[in-house]
């Protein structure tokens, strides 16, 4: 992830303001093309492991590459001002900086040192035409409460679309994820996926995961035939959907895949690692804009590959050119 003294090895993070709307080049908001990555960075391998994985999306594609270091509890005695210590954040991140300039002399990277809280700071940095960037440690080394002290408190409260990182896949991975469930914003989220795996010259897979109803006062399990008529809308949906991305981006590579299962373990299912594994947050009130669903929670708490969790306003963002859009 990123964040205290990167002399203490800690983590930590940062912010932007999420109204943007549209470029006066005439890009509408969420455009995938001028999409800035923030990386929380503290040069610890948390967050050297976000670096690598966000250089490499922004290397390909031309994105702004901002790293962030944010300083918690920075106190001044008012009688004896004191700014040491502030110069070293700001030092090593220009260094790390400059070593990426000169590996990818094309991309624009810079720097910034925010002190405050954590992740209030790393909200801050949210917005529906910002992708920020943590990392989370080995799932190995970092117990679950860690992990949601940070990177799902995080992805809760943000306003625009976070990638959280696990260390062990930062170089690894092919391929876009998306969980869809038959919402009303899956189209938004399948195209935001959609737009992504296009930029990145690699494939789309759609997952949608269902399980059957649960027969309280049935002793007895469904028979294959039952099964087989409660499947079928999920399948239609897979397929309709699925179909609809491909009508908008011909040229990209799409599967689909309808799986009886918890929605977080067939999103991690697959043979070979993603490069991230996309999934929607909805927020229909004041407590559940608090909190993640379950599918977000428990791919963040188990962490295979890097996960990219997309608040609805951001995902309407990439789909609000659907309808006057060509196919590309």
């Amino acid at each position: 992830m990123a964040a205290h003294d990167p002399d203490a090895g800690d983590d930590g993070d940062a912010r932007n303001d999420g109204d943007a709307g549209h470029d006066g080049d005439g890009t509408h908001e969420g455009d995938l093309a001028r999409l800035p990555l923030v990386v929380a960075y503290d040069g610890g391998p948390s967050s050297e492991a976000a670096l690598t994985w966000a250089a490499r999306l922004a290397g390909s594609a031309g994105h702004p590459l901002t790293l962030v270091f944010v300083r918690e509890g920075a106190v001044a005695l008012p009688e004896k001002p004191s700014t040491e210590g502030a110069v070293a954040p700001g030092e090593r991140l220009e260094e790390r900086a400059r070593r990426i300039r000169m590996s990818v002399p094309a991309l624009t990277v810079d720097t910034r040192v925010v002190v405050g809280e954590v992740v209030a700071e790393l909200v801050r940095l949210t917005g529906p035409e910002t992708l920020v960037v943590v990392g989370a440690g080995s799932h190995r080394l970092l117990h679950a409460p860690a992990r949601w002290s940070l990177c799902v408190r995080l992805a809760a409260h943000a306003h625009g679309p976070v990638a959280v990182v696990p260390s062990e896949t930062a170089d690894a991975g092919t391929g876009i994820v998306v969980g869809v469930d038959g919402g009303d914003d899956n189209l938004e989220l399948a195209e935001f996926a959609a737009r992504w795996a296009q930029e990145q010259n690699t494939g789309l897979r759609l997952v949608h995961a269902w399980l059957p109803p649960v027969m309280v006062l049935n002793p007895y399990p469904l028979d294959a035939a039952t099964l087989a008529l409660v499947e079928a809308p999920h399948r239609e949906f897979t397929a309709r959907l699925a179909a609809a991305i491909q009508r908008d981006h011909p040229s990209l590579r799409i599967e689909s895949a309808t799986v009886r299962s918890r929605a977080a373990t067939a999103l991690a299912a697959g043979s070979r690692p993603p490069l991230a594994v996309v999934v929607g947050r909805r927020a229909r009130s004041a407590l559940a804009a608090s909190l993640l669903g379950s599918t977000s929670r428990d791919m963040l708490l188990n962490l295979g590959s890097p996960v990219v969790v997309v608040p609805a306003r951001a995902a309407a963002a990439a789909g609000a050119r659907l309808e006057t859009d060509g196919p590309r």
